[in-house]
């Protein structure tokens, strides 16, 4: 059986290419914008994070999951890896990052 890329802990994530993510924050939520697909996207706390965390060079899910938590000051318990999991589903589903080879 294959292993899904959201659980692979050596999968590398990039924000998809040729996009400039257009970003304006307030308090608990953000918006971005993806000149790309000229999409928007409101976006909570944690999948922003996930988002600026891969963009500034974290880039393995085991290393984007430990700053995240760390950024967060939160235990990286089975359910907040979970959490992180579901987030980078999401986030690749809406086109704004993607798994990317070896």
């Amino acid at each position: 059986m294959a292993t899904s890329p959201f659980n692979d802990h050596n999968t590398r994530w990039s924000v998809v290419p040729n996009a400039t993510l257009h970003w304006k924050i307030w308090d608990d939520q953000c918006v971005v914008y993806n000149d790309a697909s000229g999409q928007t996207h409101l976006l909570d706390p944690i999948p922003a994070l996930v988002i600026r965390q891969i963009h500034e060079g974290c880039h393995n899910s085991e290393a984007l999951f430990d700053e995240v938590a760390k950024v967060l000051d939160v235990d990286l318990t089975p359910h907040v890896r979970m959490t992180f999991e579901q987030t980078l589903r999401r986030l690749d589903a809406a086109g704004l990052i993607e798994p990317t080879l070896p």
